[in-house]
């Protein structure tokens, strides 16, 4: 007999209310009007199967797939390169720490952060490694990309800011890539950013309590407003 499955997996305090478990399979709801045979078909997922080995034993911070298909890892203070047959190289290290670390890149350079006030960056074409060197740059608890620009929030403040449009790695790392006058601030409320989103041509601003979308108002010159 074919059962069909109406939703996904839920488990409530009372198993006699409901005692559900979904494992390795995403949920997806057929359109009313399709011809599926089932209201919800449920994918596969990635299993647990190893594939590779990280050479550092330490926390995975994070896993990011680059705009060219590449995939970088940062496994406790070091960066890495990994490679189609899952082979990792070395790329450079950031300061040790278990806090996220956060990816983005712009097509031509990837930058890193960690949280603190220092951040780093990848040039794509051959995957040299080095910090990024501004008095105007701020560190970040994530970053993001946005119409030909970086966008960060700088930690424990309501402050995000950007780099300039198009910014590479020579211009990252040599103090070039930012400017005093390109920041803003949450104003709705006072609580600090925890991160920024680039969601389509909007900037989503997370705070501890609340959260504010800006719109990117101006196509030659970067102005948001919220």
């Amino acid at each position: 007999m074919r059962i069909p499955l109406t939703s996904g997996a839920y488990q409530a305090r009372s198993l006699i209310a409901g005692a559900q478990r979904c494992v390795n399979l995403y949920p997806e709801v057929n359109p009313q009007d399709s011809q599926a045979p089932v209201p919800v078909t449920h994918y596969q997922r990635p299993g647990l199967a190893q594939v590779a080995q990280s050479p550092t034993i330490a926390r995975v911070r994070a896993l990011y797939t680059a705009s060219n298909g590449s995939l970088y890892a940062c496994v406790g203070a070091a960066i890495y390169a990994i490679n189609s047959d899952f082979a990792f190289t070395l790329l450079g290290s950031i300061a040790f720490g278990v806090n996220p670390v956060s990816f983005a890149d712009n097509g031509q350079a990837i930058v890193i952060v960690d949280g603190t006030s220092s951040g780093y960056a990848i040039k794509m074409s051959d995957n040299t490694f080095g910090a990024i060197s501004s008095a105007y740059f701020y560190g970040a608890d994530r970053c993001d990309y946005i119409d030909t620009y970086f966008i960060f929030n700088k930690p424990g403040t309501t402050v995000w800011y950007i780099s300039l449009s198009n910014a590479d790695f020579a211009m990252l790392t040599g103090g070039s890539a930012f400017d005093s006058l390109d920041f803003a601030a949450k104003t709705g409320w006072s609580d600090p950013l925890l991160a920024v989103i680039a969601v389509h041509n909007e900037v989503w601003l997370i705070g501890s309590k609340s959260t504010e979308v800006w719109v990117n108002d101006a196509q030659a010159d970067f102005t948001f407003s919220r």
